[in-house]
């Protein structure tokens, strides 16, 4: 039988959750309290989300996918490939460029 024990810590996605979830937010430019809003929640619940002291519901995790234009397996830490922010949306445009 396995025991729960609180010390431990979950698996390393549970870290990688927290910091893609600030680095998108930074991206996109928003401060937490506006994401909070977006997702009707307190800004203090959302920034317990980006320092890994709580975990996003499911539904949360969905709609931070859908607004940031990301896999939730990438919000979890499934998927490793930070090649995202290569993509057109992440780029900023040169305006220096004919």
């Amino acid at each position: 039988m396995l025991a729960y024990s609180s010390e431990k810590k979950l698996p390393e996605q549970r870290s990688t959750v927290g910091r893609r979830l600030r680095i998108l937010r930074m991206l996109f430019g928003y401060s937490q309290r506006e994401i909070a809003a977006l997702l009707k929640i307190h800004r203090s619940t959302y920034t317990y989300y980006e320092l890994d002291k709580a975990m996003p519901s499911v539904a949360t995790i969905i709609t931070l996918a859908g607004y940031y234009q990301v896999s939730t397996d990438y919000l979890l830490g499934l998927g490793e490939d930070d090649s995202i922010f290569e993509q057109p949306l992440f780029q900023k445009e040169d305006k220096e460029r004919p």
